[in-house]
């Protein structure tokens, strides 16, 4: 199976951000997937919120992506999707995603892909913790970039833009 690439650009803090979004759902070689992990900047998980399954897999997949970075923790918004289908077929709460992102230092977004329902806002969110993550890491040394450099920008989503 192939990993899918998209690229979005995005106005954050009145900057044109370009955003390179590795697709990695479903991805079943575990060596590709966690090789896109290391490169990462910051994440962008995704569930079914019909799905508890999908829900429950978070965790799992976080500490993948934390064995990938050698521990460091990124900035990551979670997605519920699916929000625009009728209540009674949810199996996971808003509640309970946030809970799960309070528990983690995270943000959450309920999000629709049909509907269009905070895809955008879920990105612009996880472009500005990025910056904030990149400038805290080079205000305290951490960071291996000049001040004037503009980091790059990636995330991780399932199948939430349409293929360029």
């Amino acid at each position: 199976m192939f990993v899918q690439s998209y690229q979005k650009v995005l106005n954050v803090n009145n900057e044109r951000v370009l955003l390179n979004i590795i697709d990695t759902a479903g991805q079943e070689d575990y060596q590709i997937r966690d090789q896109h992990f290391r490169s990462g900047d910051g994440f962008l998980l995704v569930f079914d919120v019909t799905s508890k399954k999908s829900f429950e897999e978070i965790p799992s997949f976080y500490e993948n992506i934390l064995k990938s970075k050698e521990g460091s923790e990124y900035p990551v918004v979670l997605c519920g999707n699916k929000c625009d289908l009728p209540a009674s077929s949810r199996t996971v709460t808003e509640v309970e995603a946030k809970k799960l992102c309070e528990t983690n230092g995270w943000m959450y977004f309920d999000t629709s892909a049909k509907q269009g329902l905070n895809i955008q806002k879920s990105f612009e969110t996880l472009c500005k913790m990025i910056i904030d993550f990149n400038t805290e890491d080079t205000d305290t040394g951490g960071g291996n970039q000049k001040e004037e450099e503009k980091p790059k920008k990636k995330g991780f989503l399932s199948k939430l833009f349409k293929k360029k």
